[in-house]
């Protein structure tokens, strides 16, 4: 049998845990975390293009 004291985090639901809380902060976190999803995902294929260009013009000539 689980007791509340041994786990806490079924306080909350099931399948919940500490990020699934609702209230202002969690909304906000989600949004922060797909802004920087955003802007990572083109950056890091941006970058990776340079390198292969790179790439392919050392072995061009």
């Amino acid at each position: 049998m689980v007791t509340p004291q041994a786990r806490p985090l079924l306080a909350y639901g099931p399948g919940r845990g500490v990020v699934a809380v609702p209230g202002p902060g969690a909304r906000a976190g989600r949004w922060l975390l797909l802004l920087c999803l955003l802007v990572l995902l083109p950056a890091c294929a941006w970058t990776t293009q340079q390198k292969m260009d790179r790439f392919d013009d050392q072995f061009a000539r």
